[in-house]
């Protein structure tokens, strides 16, 4: 039987002031190598949803446990410009690593790989400001890759790019659930989500 690495329960949120609520009782169960899409309308909480798993919100009413793996979730954003921290593209890609305190000879291992995989190596010394709006979402991506996460949410990540490079993302996406990442596809675009 798969290991059951996020279960959601009974979930309830609402923002302040707001009238009605983000979500109202969602319960979700994700196992490992799963790919799964959530799908539905903008202002429909699935953003809302992804931003309590990954704990950016408090909880408010219901349960999420997330299985302790030793590694953290993967989370990419709609906008990468909220991901991106450091002004080149290397040290941006090298920063979850150094956080993680891992050896020099493996924080260069992991940020040539996972720039590679993005296919962004010819801009490993770029300033990250010079980037377009597709590449700095690679970057956000090849900064979550060096993490080597075993889950990976992606909120809207591909909603704001050219149809080129989201085709590229998304390839690199199913080569990662097919190395055995849990993926978490959140969308309003249904020919996305299949």
């Amino acid at each position: 039987m798969p290991q059951n690495l996020i279960s959601v329960k009974n979930v309830s949120f609402s923002y302040e002031n707001a009238e009605v609520p983000a979500l109202k009782d969602v319960s979700l169960d994700v196992y490992k190598g799963d790919y799964i899409a959530i799908l539905g309308t903008n202002g429909s909480g699935k953003s809302t949803f992804s931003k309590l798993m990954v704990g950016f919100l408090p909880l408010q009413e219901g349960l999420i446990e997330v299985q302790q793996t030793g590694k953290p979730i993967g989370f990419v954003q709609q906008n990468p410009k909220y991901q991106i921290i450091a002004t080149i593209v290397e040290k941006d890609t090298a920063f979850g690593p150094q956080v993680l305190r891992l050896s020099e000879d493996e924080i260069e291992r992991r940020t040539i790989e996972s720039l590679k995989t993005v296919d962004l190596t010819e801009k490993i010394k770029a300033n990250t400001n010079s980037l377009s709006l597709g590449q700095t979402q690679k970057l956000a991506l090849a900064g979550i890759l060096a993490l080597e996460t075993d889950i990976l949410i992606l909120d809207e990540a591909v909603s704001m790019i050219d149809p080129e490079t989201r085709k590229s993302i998304l390839d690199v996406v199913d080569k990662l659930h097919q190395d055995g990442k849990t993926i978490i596809h959140i969308t309003h675009d249904i020919e996305e989500a299949r």
